[in-house]
């Protein structure tokens, strides 16, 4: 008996059309359902920084706090610049 022969029986005992279709398909399930609730968690964050920033608008307008606008934004820059960089 050959050794190709034995791995393709093996192959097909051990991995039957039942078994590929249940493991493929809860792979796509599971990389689906976490790529919908990773964008839902970028989204939320994106609207709660945003309304931080418009809240931080409001109040310096207001007089309430002085906002450094410059160093806010050299700020921004480097963390962004240093997070694209680095992929």
């Amino acid at each position: 008996m050959s050794a190709t022969g034995s791995i393709g029986r093996w192959l097909t005992q051990d991995l039957s059309i039942e078994n590929l279709v249940f493991s493929a398909g809860s792979g796509f399930l599971f990389g689906a359902v976490a790529g919908y609730a990773i964008k839902k968690v970028v989204k939320i964050a994106a609207i709660v920084i945003g309304l931080f920033v418009v809240g931080l608008s409001y109040l310096s307008y207001r007089g309430c706090i002085n906002v450094k606008w410059i160093e806010m934004e050299d700020a921004t820059k480097a963390t962004l610049t240093s997070r694209t960089c680095a992929n």
